[in-house]
Order: structure tokens, then C-alpha cells, then sequence
């Protein structure tokens, strides 16, 4: 979790950390309830793609679907 950190750059600590983990292979699933919370940016995204499926990492999106009564 990068607590405060901004999601519009890579440049972040426990982000940082987290790719070096998976590169090791200590991490082989990432999960996530918003997509920004990994990049906002297209080139962020499009590099996170390739970087998980070159250390074979698989990635869930988890969205909630909340219901809204009218």
C-alpha cells in the first residue's frame, strides 16, 4: 500500500518494493479494488502488463458492484 502516494507516477517506495518482490518471485498474484490504485497513467498500465506476465504474476481486479435503490 502506498499510503498518500500518488498513483501518477511509479516513483513510490512500496511500489518500488512490491516489483522487486515479484521480479524475485516472492509475489505470483496481485489484487487490486481500483485500477488507478496501480497507475493512472496508460504507459504505467501498459508497462505493469508486461512486467506481469514476464514473471508469470497474475493480477485480480476485484470490482464492487454496489446496488442502488431508487
Amino acid at each position: 500500500m502506498d499510503d498518500g502516494e500518488s498513483g501518477t507516477t511509479m516513483d513510490r517506495p512500496n511500489f518500488q518494493r512490491l516489483l522487486s518482490d515479484i521480479k524475485k518471485g516472492n509475489v505470483n498474484l496481485v489484487m487490486a479494488t481500483d485500477s488507478e490504485r496501480i497507475g493512472r497513467e496508460n504507459e504505467y498500465n501498459s508497462f505493469w502488463i508486461k512486467y506481469l506476465k514476464a514473471y508469470n504474476c497474475e493480477f485480480y481486479l476485484h470490482v464492487f458492484i454496489v446496488p442502488i435503490l431508487v
